[in-house]
């Protein structure tokens, strides 16, 4: 037994790493699960507000700021660069449709749904086989930041940056 060699100390910070891990794993299916049916129930308004949010978050994780309907072909460009698998004009498409159904109060069809689910997943595996290990546990984990950001609003705290830090520390 490997667990029996090691000191009593070590053994009981081992079984509160896996004691955390386990409970941010359950944390992060409750969440997916979630959000699986948070996203099956909605309408497809908030479907396109989902999918926006995303797009949103995870290109900045890829080094890739964006915003819909700014820029786009510099975006488009820049994502076809960093990463071969996602064609050119891929993410023109995605914010047309995004837009169409934002900005003219139409509804997507079926294919155009698609397109933007295909387009996300895409950036999702991109995302997987390019980030170093800190961001891809920031991301995988991302659930926590958006419960403490829940809290914060519902409590009217703010987020202390280091700058307000390096004040109170000085008084």
């Amino acid at each position: 037994m490997l667990l029996w060699k090691i000191r009593p100390l070590r053994q009981i910070r081992l079984l509160q790493v896996i004691l955390c891990l386990g409970i941010l794993e359950i944390g992060r299916i409750l969440d997916y699960e979630w959000m699986h049916r948070k996203f099956a129930r909605a309408d497809q308004q908030k479907k396109v507000r989902i999918y926006i949010e995303e797009m949103q978050k995870l290109p900045a994780f890829l080094g890739i700021s964006m915003s819909l309907g700014w820029k786009t072909g510099e975006v488009d460009q820049k994502i076809h660069e960093k990463y071969q698998r996602v064609e050119v004009g891929a993410y023109l498409r995605v914010c047309e449709i995004l837009e169409k159904s934002i900005y003219g109060q139409q509804n997507l069809e079926p294919y155009e749904m698609r397109t933007v689910s295909a387009f996300m997943k895409k950036l999702e595996v991109i995302g997987d086989n390019t980030l170093n290990r800190r961001e891809r546990i920031e991301l995988r984990y991302g659930y926590v930041v958006r419960i403490m950001e829940k809290i914060r609003r519902k409590t009217g705290q703010k987020g202390k940056t280091k700058k307000n830090s390096r004040k109170e520390l000085t008084k």
